[in-house]
């Protein structure tokens, strides 16, 4: 049979046969199995903060899968949240410099008394380096960051050396105690930035190692979910946060280092937030977010109320700081309800479409958590800015939220000068 040059060919063995062709009877069959989108864009996700993925599709040619998560780049992800894997930049930056700034106190210490251990005129319980080498590297200590009456005005007051292993001995001047080099002007001390250096510095070997173990099995966690960026700005908001809160209410004798206002905000708080944000465990490892899991969520959401409740207890012990733990706390739970996505409650089970109530609901709550968080910064600091020491004295009962009425506990810390 003779065919036209205009006829098309299917057969194989043809060189001159348009192999993309599909004639038009096959693609009225395939029309037929076109792509259920509308299925597809209402697939539930449970992933938290919500991914928007459409299934993958096989009734059609060819398969469709798009996933906004396939679509982030690396660094979106290192910055902004959702990563499993990858190193946790910010919380090994800074576990990095609180062991350098660490290994700097043993040092000094040991130049200054032969021993990185304090044990005279009496014995540190966190095996570390005295108070007065945490001052002189920079711990929170009110002496040295605003004018006390009677004591940083009094030139002929001795205060104790770094070096001192004994109260009547080596004794210095406040300006040498307190050391790093600046911050008095015509004598009185400013040192404000000891709200933010106190972050650093630990009193001993069993300060740090609590404090990086719970910073580096937690807070890592929470950093590659939640993103380098939000948790690196609540994680100093949340330190900071707990030392102007100390600084307005802790007694003005009292010396005080660590990491512990923050890690209560940036990790304890972050993690108690994503449970009841996530309603699941997801955060600490997606294969865990299934029902199978649900009895361990509740038993990390009780454990995790719990841990807070000690943390708050074990505050009142003499020598620890509570307002801190308190302070960052606070403001750990303020900036993330702003920062951190929408919880599962905004939205409906489809985890995509949002209730309008709920939602617009949520959107005060942040802006009320924003205001109060601003409102919290200025207050504490203009309280502190012009009373000083004597910020306290806005709040007598205050004092009681740090220490137990038993024995004198919070009388101690209170400075008292004793004549020679």
């Amino acid at each position: 049979m003779v065919r036209s040059p205009f006829d098309i060919s299917d057969d194989e063995d043809d060189p001159f046969s348009d192999r993309n062709y599909s004639r038009l009877v096959n693609r009225t069959e395939e029309a037929k199995n076109v792509p259920d989108i509308g299925r597809a864009k209402h697939a539930a996700s449970k992933a938290y903060p919500p991914v928007f993925n459409v299934d993958e599709v096989t009734k059609g040619p060819t398969n469709i899968s798009i996933s906004t998560n396939q679509q982030r780049s690396a660094l979106h992800m290192t910055l902004f949240g959702g990563r499993e894997r990858g190193w946790p930049y910010f919380t090994y930056f800074v576990s990095l410099i609180q062991i350098a700034v660490f290994i700097y106190e043993l040092v000094k210490m040991g130049v200054y008394t032969k021993s990185i251990f304090q044990t005279k005129p009496y014995f540190n319980p966190m095996l570390g380096p005295s108070s007065y080498v945490q001052i002189n590297v920079g711990a929170r200590y009110l002496p040295c960051m605003t004018a006390i009456k009677g004591y940083t005005d009094n030139m002929r007051l001795e205060w104790p050396c770094p070096n001192s292993t004994s109260t009547s001995t080596d004794v210095c001047s406040l300006k040498e105690l307190c050391g790093m080099g600046v911050g008095f002007s015509n004598g009185t001390p400013r040192q404000w930035w000891r709200l933010f250096t106190s972050i650093f510095i630990h009193a001993g070997f069993i300060h740090i190692i609590f404090n990086l173990l719970l910073q580096v099995a937690l807070g890592s966690k929470v950093e590659r979910y939640i993103g380098l960026l939000r948790y690196a700005f609540i994680y100093v908001a949340a330190g900071m946060g707990g030392s102007i809160l100390g600084a307005n209410f802790l007694p003005a004798g009292m010396v005080s280092s660590g990491a512990s206002g923050a890690l209560c905000g940036a990790c304890i708080a972050m993690n108690l937030l994503l449970l009841v944000y996530n309603n699941n465990v997801g955060h600490y490892d997606s294969r865990l977010e299934g029902r199978a899991s649900r009895q361990l969520f509740v038993m990390m959401l009780v454990g995790s109320l719990v841990e807070v409740i000690i943390i708050f207890v074990l505050g009142l012990l003499p020598g620890i700081d509570n307002f801190a733990h308190i302070g960052g706390f606070v403001i750990g739970i303020a900036l993330g309800t702003v920062l951190l996505e929408s919880p599962y409650f905004v939205y409906e089970q489809d985890r995509r479409t949002r209730k309008p109530l709920v939602f617009f609901t949520w959107i005060s709550v942040r802006v009320v958590c924003l205001a109060l968080t601003i409102a919290y910064f200025a207050l504490l600091s203009k309280n502190f800015a012009d009373k000083g020491a004597e910020a306290s004295d806005s709040c007598k009962w205050c004092k009681y939220i740090n220490c137990l009425p038993v024995n004198g506990w919070c009388e101690l810390g209170n400075l008292s000068a004793t004549s020679s």
